[in-house]
């Protein structure tokens, strides 16, 4: 076919002077201006917020405790103890401080890492004793008779110092089987 040109293959002359059409000025100082201000915005708050955090102590001072546990004459490893706070709260979370009692019997109080204590205050113990400790389970071998803090026969308080709390001693008391 003569005469068909493909509006490809034409060469279209480009003056030294011709100028190539740019991105919409406007736009650019959108990003530019804006950007910028929203970038340093938030990063100022975000300094400010870390700053505050870290001077805000959610973490009470804890103090090493240990305790002994017997439930008719033996050493009852596996029950869950734990203390509720009677009146004003440990921390800004309520943490809760617990032990697990070991073959021998004795417990020691962890708060936030493994047997760091307790934070000072009055506390009602209460215990649980599940089939499994390696296992989550609502099952109580004491039929939660000595779950609730209101009910607790035991308070305690923990001090300023090194803790040697009281023996919890259970006696009479039917213990379901594993």
């Amino acid at each position: 076919m003569k005469g068909f040109q493909n509006p490809a293959s034409r060469e279209v002359p480009i003056s030294p002077t011709a100028s190539i059409p740019e991105a919409d000025s406007s736009q650019d100082r959108f990003w530019s201006s804006q950007s910028v201000g929203f970038i340093l915005l938030f990063t100022v708050i975000l300094t400010v917020l870390i700053a505050f955090y870290e001077k805000v102590p959610w973490k009470a001072a804890t103090y090493p405790s240990r305790g002994w546990v017997t439930i008719n004459g033996e050493a009852p490893a596996g029950v869950v103890v734990e203390l509720r706070s009677i009146g004003a709260p440990p921390d800004v979370r309520n943490s809760r401080p617990w032990g697990i009692v070991q073959e021998d019997g004795s417990y020691d109080l962890t708060t936030y890492q493994s047997g760091d204590g307790a934070p000072a205050g009055h506390y009602a113990v209460t215990l649980r004793w599940p089939k499994d400790i390696s296992i989550p389970s609502s099952v109580d071998r004491l039929n939660g008779a000595y779950a609730e803090p209101a009910r607790s026969p035991w308070k305690l308080v923990i001090s300023k110092k090194k803790n040697h709390l009281t023996p919890i001693v259970i006696n009479e008391v039917e213990v379901l089987e594993k």
